[in-house]
């Protein structure tokens, strides 16, 4: 085997390297996963905010499953498409999309006034 076929194979082998380790170090293969109504017209609401708590409590209403999250200082929380606060979400606003940090932890959330389901043409 000659000099040069070697440094390829082994120029091959830490590139793998490589990728593999930037892979499993990149903080963003781990982020959360982007949450949303299942169907169109499946509305998911606030359905209430303890401030005490710091806690938001989402319902799908299809299938009436309440979702309890924590929202801490790193929680991006829009209403309208605009920032807010914990304190501007309220019980009966729809929510647009989320994402969950983990199971129990809201990375972002977006919430705002309740759309009109699409009108189906007859």
């Amino acid at each position: 085997m000659s000099i040069c076929a070697k440094v390829r194979e082994y120029s091959a082998v830490a590139t793998l390297l490589v990728l593999f380790l930037g892979l499993s170090l990149c903080t963003d293969v781990y982020a959360g996963k982007a949450k949303a109504p299942a169907a169109p017209g499946d509305n998911t609401m606030v359905n209430a905010v303890d401030m005490t708590a710091k806690q938001v409590t989402i319902l799908i209403q299809s299938n009436s499953q309440k979702m309890v999250y924590t929202v801490d200082d790193f929680t991006k929380i829009t209403v309208e498409g605009n920032a807010a606060t914990l304190s501007q979400v309220h019980s009966g606003q729809q929510v647009y999309s989320y994402v969950e940090r983990d199971s129990q932890t809201l990375d972002s959330l977006d919430v705002g006034p309740v759309h009109a389901a699409p009108k189906e043409d007859q």
